[in-house]
């Protein structure tokens, strides 16, 4: 069983309106869709990826199934915590960042953080740093876990620092 980006956005809306007690799992599903797309060629493309996820994909289309009456039996936690493994393993083999099975709510403090957030952006209208503000609320919004947004930054400093790098070799080569 293979769900494509939006099979997965959509079973996280229906589940956390029906069976919230089953969202840390789709979350973590989604989690580890989003640590494909930074690290790899993309979720649709990157087979070892999605294999590892499949019994957790089959596991959450069978309950995205049940919710719509199809007569599908809703999966145990514990066959849930199974399919996490092999995401785990997967993400250990190659280095990734593993999602974290996270339950539902986040910290009473993040409104806060996140107006700090906008009002340092407006120090830097129309800069970079405005429009990296408001890829990281994006990131916030749809609900990736902190783990995945410090992935996520971690990603963009290593490609600022590579492209400060490259800035610094082209103004050697005009100076030279």
């Amino acid at each position: 069983m293979w769900m494509n980006e939006s099979e997965i956005d959509e079973a996280l809306d229906l589940v956390g309106h029906h069976l919230p007690e089953y969202l840390p799992y789709v979350r973590f599903l989604s989690d580890w869709r989003n640590t494909i797309n930074a690290n790899s060629d993309g979720w649709p493309y990157w087979k070892a990826g999605a294999r590892c996820a499949s019994t957790l994909m089959t596991l959450v289309t069978r309950g995205t199934s049940s919710i719509r009456g199809r007569g599908d039996s809703l999966p145990s936690k514990k066959e849930f915590d199974r399919a996490l493994t092999p995401i785990r393993s997967c993400a250990t083999r190659y280095k990734f960042p593993a999602p974290a099975l996270r339950p539902d709510g986040e910290a009473a403090e993040e409104p806060a953080i996140l107006k700090t957030l906008a009002k340092d952006m407006t120090k830097h209208p129309k800069g970079p740093i405005q429009g990296l503000g408001h890829v990281i609320l994006d990131w916030i919004a749809e609900g990736d876990s902190p783990e995945m947004i410090e992935n996520h930054m971690d990603a963009v400093v290593k490609d600022m620092g590579d492209i400060r790098d490259d800035i610094h070799k082209i103004l050697a080569i005009r100076k030279g």
